[in-house]
């Protein structure tokens, strides 16, 4: 609904090992106003590199090597790291630590589990039985402060992710599942 004012197009995809959940590779493509950025990583775990080929096309690239720390994840794989986690004997506020590869940075974050929401109303689907997480941020061009997003996850073997809330720095965005 704003697209006259601000046109956002930002795609990511990653592709996960299945036996581990670590991110392969991780490709980025933001397309924000005038703003472009493509960001193609490949993680050699093996090595403790990931290799990053970034720029603003994918013609116009240059490459740098970024140690690993421990096991790191990107956005999207320490989303399925989350969903196989098992969460029955964590009480709520449990932090779980996590490294992020994020713009050539890693990031050492915490994930706190807040505990059950038997009731949580989603726009389409109702009530629903949800778990509450608390995701630390990266405090940038997006995000004003780490702790205002929060995810809310079926409470089922699938753990669906239904519902996600964040202050951004000029306002809010709130995303839901619609299929």
């Amino acid at each position: 609904s704003y697209d006259w004012i601000f046109k956002v197009r930002d795609y990511y995809d990653s592709y996960i090992e299945k036996a581990t959940l670590r991110p392969q590779r991780t490709i980025r493509k933001v397309l924000e106003g005038n703003y472009r950025l493509y960001d193609d990583v490949n993680y050699e775990h093996h090595r403790g590199i990931a290799v990053s080929r970034k720029g603003k096309t994918p013609d116009k690239l240059d490459t740098e090597e970024i140690t690993l720390e421990g096991c790191t994840h990107d956005i999207l794989s320490s989303i399925y790291l989350m969903r196989n986690m098992k969460f029955a004997d964590k009480a709520a506020g449990t932090q779980l630590p996590m490294n992020i590869y994020l713009d050539r940075k890693i990031y050492s974050i915490k994930v706190k589990y807040e505990g059950k929401d038997e009731t949580k109303r989603v726009k389409g689907l109702g009530n629903c039985k949800t778990m509450l997480f608390h995701p630390q941020l990266v405090v940038g061009n997006v995000f004003k402060d780490n702790e205002g997003m929060k995810i809310w996850v079926l409470d089922d073997e699938n753990k669906i992710p239904l519902m996600i809330e964040s202050p951004i720095s000029v306002g809010s965005v709130k995303v839901v599942l619609s299929e």
